[in-house]
This record gives C-alpha cells, structure tokens and sequence, in this order.
C-alpha cells in the first residue's frame, strides 16, 4: 500500500515516473529538491491533466491537522497556479483573497511554499496548500506510480499466477515456521496434514447456443461470426459524438471511417443501422470539455446536458448514441458518468429512450485510435444489441444468442431474479435487482434503492452496517413481477429463481429470514393471497480463499501453455468433501481463466421450494447455462448472469450518485462527534438516498430503457 508521507512527496514521487531514462530515486529526491526550493518544475504543466486525473493525485485519500485536529478529506484536483497566484470569493470580506494570504489572515499560517500549486479537497472550490497536506498510508490507499503506462501490466503479472506457480506457494507455506498452521495447532492437541485435500469432481458440458443461422455459435468466439437471433425489426436512427483530441476535418474523416465501419459490421450481424444522423463533436461540451474550464465539473455537466438536449429536439427518433471517449484523459470517467446519469435519470431525456455505447480512442504504439476502435466493432456490437428495442416504438428486447435446449425449468413462464448491494458510496448502500424480460433469459428488467449504510446508537456513534439486507426488496420485486406480467400475456410466473450476491456466511440467516419474508409479500401484493410461486433463494460467493487444481496428469484447461497444466476445465463442479456441511452447496468453476488460477463461485441454496422435483444436478445445471448468457461478452462468466448483472446495476447506482455529488469523498465509517455534528450527518446521508431514489423512480424506472441492458 502507499506509504504515509507529505503531499510534495508523492507530487515529487509521480513526477519522477514521468521521466524515463534516469534512476527513478534520483528524479525523485531531484524534483522534491525543486519543490523545498518553491520552485514548480517544468514537468509539472506538462503532466497537468494526468495529475489531475486517477491515473495522478485525484481520489488519493489524506488528512489535514491546521483546525487543531485531525480531518480526512480526499483530493479532487490539483490547481495550476500557485497558492499565492489561486483566489477566491471570501463572503466575509466581500472581497477576492489569495489563497496564501487567507490562511496568514484566517489561521496565522505563513506559507513557505506559496509558488507551489494547491491541492483541491472534497470540492473543486476548497482549495488547501500542498504543503500542509499529508497522504493517508496504509490501506487507504493504492501505491504510487501510476503515471507508467505499463503499471496494470506489471500488477497482472504478480497476481495472475499460473496454477502450478500458486499451487507451489501454498505448498511452500508448510514449510515456513512463522506463517505455518502446523505448530500451532499440534500445540493444541490437533494433527494437521499439511497435503492439498483430494476428491472427485465432474465436468458439466458447456451448452449449445443459437444464432439466426443454422450452426451454432461457439462459445468464446462467436463475436466475430454471430448473426443476432433477436435483432431490431427497424432502421436503427443513430448519432455518433467524438470527445478526442484533433483538428475538426481529422475528427470528421475519423468518424466517418469509423461509421461506416460500424454500419457494416451491424449488418453482417442482422442489425440494421442507419446512416449516421450525426458524426461530430459536439460544440459546447467539447469545448468545455479541453479548454480550461474542464477542472469545472459543474459547466461540463451543463454544457453535457445542453448538448442532449439539442439531439433530442433535432433527432427525436433517435435510439443510440456512440461516444469516442480519449483513453488517457483526466476527466473521461467522469465524462462517462454525466452522459450515462443524464440519459438514464433525467426525466425528459430517460423518456427519450436514448442508450449510450462509449469507445475508447485508445493510441497503442503504430495503432491509430481509429484502427483500436475499428478493430472492436464485433465486440461493440455484442453490448450494443440487448440495449435496443426490438420494435420501431421503443419497446421490446434484443439479444444475440440463446439456450438451444434450456432445462426444463426454463421453458415453463420461470423468472430469474439477481440482487446485490454496493457500500459506502457518499454513505449511502445502493441496493439493485434485475429480472430476466422473457424465456430468452437475457435481458432484465431493473429497480435501484438507495438506502442509508450507517447505523445511528444512542451514542451517537456511527458505524457502517454489518448486514447485507436490501430494505425495500419487497417493493422493488413486486414492480419487477408487474413488468414480467405485461410482456409474458399477462400471466404471472409459476418458478422464481433469486440469486443473490454479496452475503457473508455469518449473513445467511438474516437474509434467508428478512429477504424471503419480503420477496413472499411482494408475490401476494401483485398475486394476491393465494399466489404462491415455486421459489429457489442462493447465494454465490467469490471472495473465498479455495481454489481447485488439476491433479492428473495431461493437458489442462490451459492446454499445452507452461504452468497450466492443473488449470481445471470450464464447468468443473465440486461438492463432497469440500462443501459445507448442514446445506446444500457446490462450487462451480464456469469460466474461461486463461492468465490466472481459476476462481470457483461457492453457491449456498438457502431455500428450496419442496414442490419442485429437482435436485442439485439441476441446479448446478441452470445455474451453468446462465453463465453463458451474459450479454456483454462471448464467453462464459465466473458467476451466474443475474446476479452479475446485479452488481453492474449497483455499480450504475454509485455512478449516478457520483455524477450529482462529485467522487465519494466520504470518510466518515466510523468515529463519534456531536449531536449536533451526528445530526446534520444523518440528514444529509438521508437527503442522497431520496435524491438517488427519486431520480431513479422518475427516469430509468418509468422509462422504456426497462427490460432492455442499458445499464452494463
């Protein structure tokens, strides 16, 4: 983790990573002498943006002490100019106030560094001199160095270990005094065979899929060659929008190229795309977007909305909106944020039916970012297809492939639910739930909650929750059944299944009791007393520390690849002898892990309804065949769709909250102040949760982007 230091110290630490050639401690001590000496280096301006974004200072997490005590805040930009060079309005005074001179007045505090730039902390208008910033060490924080373009790289090759590497270190664990569980345990009277367990598993076979055509799609590689078997029964009207960096002609050719690109790519997969009804950058939000007011998050989303709007009037009709977004950009993910929260929670543009697609305009060496983006196409259009509506009118589904010989289960009127809760983000959890649109069992229907993540004890102490419950389940499952019922002749299912994801082992209960109670209320609130579905609650875990290793000799899953020799295969299932005892459960290992130890999903069946005469084996296969049917790729998931689909619905929730009040800043999961501080706490928390609530209840909710894979 990054280590605790002074601000100058990591600008100097981030700084030095941006020149190459020279021994990385000398630039830094180099450029941290520059600094002590209140001089900016040159590198400074030149890296400004990328400072400013994740990839720099933004989102690291530090503390302050100047008010007499510790506080918490997180950087959201960094200034340009100096702290005696930045002002600001100061109320009081009626009067503009230099930064340097605010805090020599306000807390007898004589900067030594005023040429050095300001750090902005919780808002873009809280500005703080560097050097009375100190960076939070430990956990709070991911280590330095980001700015290097093969830093991912290097962080994939130390955690995707090969099976036989992994499978080596755990053994060598043994072997060490300080860190082995023999000694300590042979001290209380347990004998421990240190040796990997050995049992039996068996290998589901994958399931066929079917396109329009005759041959059958192979899973993995069928982007490329499908033809969708749902596609739009239309002319799809479409706009494409280009946020990178060029002279305008340049742009225009690039779009154009890249169009036309995408045009025949659709149509060699039944997907009819229109000539585009625009191909530009868009004036006002580019504008804003590279000039110097970008810092300004609140004149971008503006002049973002704006721009909407304008499509809106002049292309009513249109359906699909594609944005090349530059890849190394400060403020691309927030870009990305306000065109996805606009489009999806306001009200007069939800009602628009407008989906987004973005593409990275990324430079890889001698590759353009048009030939990057062109060599995507196929897999673009694999996101694209279950965001359209299937009629001309905005309603119905599309999708790409489904199940030649679904399990029985599934041809019957069955409803799949997936739900999942996100944490702390502004201090509010953001519980969401989706529900399958048809037999296809791959387009969902959404409902997204906020609700409060802290608890508030007499002691006015505020702590986060513990629990995984998502309180209003009930509400939302119910408006999930009612838009099943209307798109599948007005009947309601006879089996539902609810996958559940994120919930400890110490949380089973709670929700088996809490979440079941709920869902059997919202099946009598829409069914009335006497309708009582056949019902099938599980849980799946991932964060778990099993993993399985091929024990016989011969090719693995990885082939003939070095170190993946006990790579086990997709569909490997796992029960006796490492399930857990008193309920039923399996692992299952259903993707395709070709750089890494596969990681199995631990599935708990916390209910299952006696009137269904099914057994674990059709579990496990139902649960297998929806692992293929996740909209967003060609491949096999590592767990079942909806609940998968869950976690990107709560991700959405966490972006919309991050669109209206800026990244999460919050630092506040624990301690104790004030009633008065506690207070004004709560209202606050509670005033995110009904604005998320309302924007949701007014936009997505009532919009005919439901049943459709906006979202992901």
């Amino acid at each position: 983790a990054l280590p605790s230091m002074e601000a100058m110290d990591l600008l100097a630490a981030l700084l030095a990573e941006t020149v190459r050639g020279r021994n990385s401690s000398e630039n830094h001590r180099w450029f941290l002498d520059q600094l002590h000496g209140n001089k900016v280096p040159r590198e400074f301006g030149k890296n400004f943006r990328t400072l400013n974004s994740e990839a720099g200072l933004r989102k690291v997490k530090v503390c302050i002490d100047y008010f007499g005590h510790l506080r918490k805040k997180m950087i959201v930009g960094v200034t340009e100019s100096g702290a005696d060079q930045t002002s600001f309005w100061l109320d009081e005074e009626k009067r503009d106030i230099s930064v340097a001179d605010y805090f020599l007045k306000r807390y007898n505090i004589k900067l030594k560094y005023p040429s050095l730039p300001c750090l902005m902390l919780t808002t873009d208008t809280n500005f703080v001199p560097i050097e009375l910033v100190k960076v939070l060490g430990g956990e709070h924080n991911i280590l330095v160095g980001k700015l290097r373009q093969d830093y991912q790289k290097q962080v994939t090759a130390a955690t995707a270990m090969p099976p036989a590497r992994r499978r080596s270190g755990i053994e060598n664990v043994r072997r060490l005094v300080d860190l082995s569980p023999v000694n300590p345990l042979e001290k209380l009277g347990l004998d421990v065979a240190p040796e990997m367990m050995k049992f039996n598993g068996r290998i589901l076979t994958p399931p066929a899929l079917k396109d329009s055509t005759t041959d059958q799609p192979q899973v993995g590689y069928y982007a490329n060659s499908f033809k969708s078997i749902a596609p739009p029964k239309y002319e799809v009207e479409w706009g494409l929008w280009s946020f990178c960096w060029g002279q305008p002609e340049n742009v225009q050719w690039e779009l154009k190229q890249f169009a036309y690109t995408l045009c025949g790519a659709a149509k060699s997969k039944d997907i009819l795309l229109a000539e585009p009804r625009c191909a530009e950058q868009p004036e006002d939000s580019s504008s804003k977007f590279w000039d110097q007011s970008w810092r300004n998050e609140t004149q971008l989303k503006n002049a973002v909305f704006r721009d909407l709007k304008q499509l809106q009037q002049w292309y009513p009709q249109m359906q699909l909106l594609v944005v090349a977004l530059p890849d190394k950009e400060a403020w691309t993910g927030t870009l990305r944020s306000i065109l996805k929260a606009y489009t999806e929670t306001d009200t007069d543009l939800a009602k628009f039916g407008l989906v987004t697609q973005c593409v990275l305009w990324e430079v890889k060496g001698p590759k353009t970012g048009l030939d990057v983006a062109t060599s995507k196409v196929n897999n673009l259009l694999l996101k694209i297809a279950p965001k359209l509506a299937s009629k001309g009118d905005g309603t119905g589904s599309c999708h790409n492939v489904q199940l030649v010989q679904p399990h029985e289960l599934l041809t019957c009127p069955t409803m799949i639910l997936g739900a999942d809760v996100t944490h702390d983000v502004h201090d509010v959890s953001v519980a969401g739930v989706v529900a399958t649109h048809d037999r296809a069992f791959v387009n969902y229907f959404t409902e997204l909650r906020g609700q409060a993540g802290f608890d508030f004890s007499q002691l006015k102490e505020r702590r986060r929750k513990s629990e995984e419950r998502i309180l209003d389940l009930a509400d939302m499952v119910a408006a999930l059944i009612r838009r099943w019922r209307a798109v599948n002749s007005n009947r309601l299912p006879d089996v539902i299944f609810y996958y559940r994801d994120g919930v400890s082992d110490g949380q089973f209960q709670p929700v088996l009791t809490y979440e079941h109670n709920c869902l059997v209320k919202a099946f009598k609130e829409v069914g009335g007393q006497d309708y009582n579905p056949k019902l099938v609650i599980m849980v799946g875990q991932k964060r778990h520390q099993t993993r399985f290793f091929k024990d016989e000799k011969g090719k693995g899953k990885g082939g003939g690849k070095p170190g993946f020799e006990m790579q086990v295969r997709p569909g490997t299932v796992a029960a006796d002898g490492v399930a857990d005892p008193g309920h039923l459960n399996f692992y299952m290992v259903s993707q395709n892990s070709g750089m890494g130890t596969a990681v199995p999903c631990h599935y708990h069946v916390l209910h299952l309804d006696p009137r269904l005469s099914i057994g674990i084996d059709d579990i496990e296969r139902i649960t297998y065949d929806l692992c293929h049917l996740y909209s967003r790729a060609d491949k096999a998931v590592g767990y079942a769709s909806p609940a998968y689909l869950a976690d990107h619905l709560c991700e959405r929730g966490k972006l919309y909250l991050e669109s209206q009040f800026g990244i999460d800043t919050s630092n506040s999961s624990s301690g104790c102040g004030d009633h008065e501080d506690e207070e004004k706490t709560k209202r606050m928390i509670q005033e995110r949760v009904d604005w998320l609530n309302k924007s949701w209840a007014d936009g997505a909710a009532k919009s005919i982007l439901q049943g459709r894979n906006f979202f992901c």
